[in-house]
């Protein structure tokens, strides 16, 4: 471990070291783990007043988590939620837990986060309103660049490549990087490790919840508010909203250049998007949401506006 990073937990106060829920014997395992791994720290009164920040750092001094709150003038628990895709992709390192009273540092807790290769892994995605497009024929069109959120890495020694059950919902590369695209839990999808010669030498099981899929209903252009709504109803999917439009937008930014051509080169025999766009949920007034893939503008469209129907499933 390199000096200065010694020195950089040399200094410590009498501050006890926080706790963490899943913790134990100096392990957290990812496979046990839920969604959230929980933080706490016994504060007291006489912190009233003062921040309380806690903060997670790699072996290398990276700061994975940090999050101030104020202490209330009463001595309980405080409590951090962190996201365990904080810590995918981090197995066998040591990550290192502490907590500062305005900016003077507790002691340490350090812990090595694990995980059997074969560990069955559930991933929760409901709480980052992710939004994946897929075109009528129920294929994923991932966004340019996949939020770290949505990615992870699980490797075991020996394996030369790896491949998933359903490449639809993820995506896995020679590194065992995964990009997670749709919902699987019933049945999960596989990621399987292979030898040089392609054999099987592992696996692990992949559950994923919460991503948002927007789908292209129809190739037709030409529909209007109603018939759009009627569409994404008969398939039991929400009509998207100006907000989900929005986040849409943001999600594949880096095709904001050319979102209508990204998705086209994405999908062989889609069809050129420029002249039309989405239509939305309508207002009292019967005006849809409409997405213009030309520009990413988001408005309220005349109910006689034409353009695709898409539907949007929702995160639960």
């Amino acid at each position: 471990m390199p000096i200065a990073y010694l020195r950089e937990f040399d200094d410590m106060t009498d501050y006890a070291m926080p706790m963490m829920k899943d913790v134990r014997e100096g392990a957290l395992d990812l496979g046990t783990a839920g969604e959230f791994t929980r933080a706490e720290v016994q504060r007291s009164a006489t912190w009233y007043q003062k921040n309380l920040n806690l903060v997670v750092r790699d072996e290398q001094q990276t700061v994975l988590y940090s999050k101030t709150i104020s202490a209330p003038n009463n001595d309980r628990l405080s409590v951090w939620d962190i996201s365990k895709s904080t810590l995918l992709g981090r197995e066998g390192q040591q990550l290192h837990v502490y907590y500062e009273v305005d900016g003077v540092k507790s002691q340490v807790l350090t812990f090595t986060v694990k995980a059997n290769f074969a560990a069955p892994l559930a991933v929760d995605l409901s709480g980052r309103n992710y939004i994946v497009f897929f075109n009528a024929a129920l294929e994923p069109s991932p966004p340019p660049v996949v939020p770290d959120y949505a990615q992870f890495t699980r490797t075991t020694a020996q394996a030369v490549n790896y491949k998933s059950s359903d490449t639809n919902v993820a995506r896995v590369d020679s590194g065992g990087k995964v990009s997670l695209l749709g919902n699987a839990e019933d049945p999960p999808v596989t990621i399987t490790a292979l030898d040089a010669a392609g054999a099987s030498i592992g696996s692990y099981t992949l559950t994923v919840r919460g991503v948002r899929e927007l789908y292209l209903l129809s190739d037709h252009p030409e529909l209007q508010a109603e018939g759009a709504t009627a569409a994404a109803n008969t398939v039991g999917l929400s009509v998207p909203t100006a907000d989900d439009f929005s986040r849409f937008g943001t999600v594949y930014a880096a095709a904001k250049d050319d979102l209508a051509g990204y998705l086209k080169q994405q999908n062989q025999g889609l069809p050129d998007m420029t002249a039309r766009g989405f239509l939305g949920a309508t207002d009292r007034n019967g005006s849809p949401a409409y997405l213009d893939l030309a520009t990413l503008q988001v408005s309220s469209a005349s109910p006689s506006q034409k353009g695709y129907a898409v539907g949007i499933s929702q995160a639960d």
